[in-house]
C-alpha cells in the first residue's frame, strides 16, 4: 500500500473511531460527523466530477433546521452558474432531505421553482436523494455527507449500465 494511502486511512480511522454523540439536547440527537473525499489517479471509465459550487446562508430563518426557500433557491442557482450549467439540464438532486412537515415542502417547492422553471426543455426526470433521512442531522458535516452519498449513488447507478 502507498505510504500516502496508509496515512490517510490511519488518520480517517483516528477521526472516525474517536467521535462522540452528544444527547444532551432534548428536542434533536446531534451527532458528529465527518466526510472524506479523495482524489486519486484512476484508469476507470467512471468518475464523478464537482463541476460547481455555492455556499448561502439567510441568516432569517427561524431556526437552525429550518430552512428558507428563496435562499435555497438562489443558492442552486448560484452552484448552476458555477458548474456553468442549465436548470433544465439537472437530472439528479442531491438534497439535504429532512423529510419533515416544515423542511421537505421548502426543499422540494425550492427545487420545483429552479429546475422546473425551464419545463418546457425537460423530457425526463430529476432523481432526488436526501442524506439526512439516512443519517440524521449531521449539521457542519451536511455538505460532504450529501456529496459522499450522491458520489455513492452515482458510481453504483454508472456501474449497473
Amino acid at each position: 500500500m502507498d505510504p500516502h494511502q496508509r496515512l490517510l486511512l490511519e488518520v480517517s480511522y483516528e477521526a472516525l473511531h474517536s467521535m462522540e454523540s452528544d444527547s444532551s439536547s432534548s428536542w434533536m440527537h446531534q451527532k458528529q460527523r465527518m466526510g472524506v473525499m479523495v482524489g486519486m489517479y484512476t484508469h476507470s471509465a467512471y468518475t464523478v466530477m464537482l463541476r460547481g459550487t455555492a455556499v448561502n446562508q439567510d441568516g432569517r430563518s427561524s431556526a437552525l433546521t429550518a430552512p428558507h426557500g428563496p435562499s435555497q433557491q438562489q443558492v442552486m442557482r448560484m452552484s448552476l452558474h458555477s458548474a456553468d450549467l442549465d436548470a433544465w439540464s439537472a437530472q439528479v438532486l442531491q438534497m439535504h432531505g429532512t423529510g419533515t412537515p416544515l423542511g421537505g415542502p421548502i426543499e422540494v417547492g425550492a427545487a420545483s421553482a429552479v429546475l422546473l422553471s425551464e419545463a418546457t426543455k425537460r423530457d425526463f426526470p430529476v432523481h432526488m436523494s436526501g442524506v439526512e433521512s439516512n443519517m440524521g442531522h449531521s449539521e457542519a458535516a451536511a455538505g460532504m455527507a450529501g456529496m459522499v452519498q450522491l458520489a455513492g449513488n452515482l458510481l453504483r447507478s454508472m456501474s449497473s449500465v
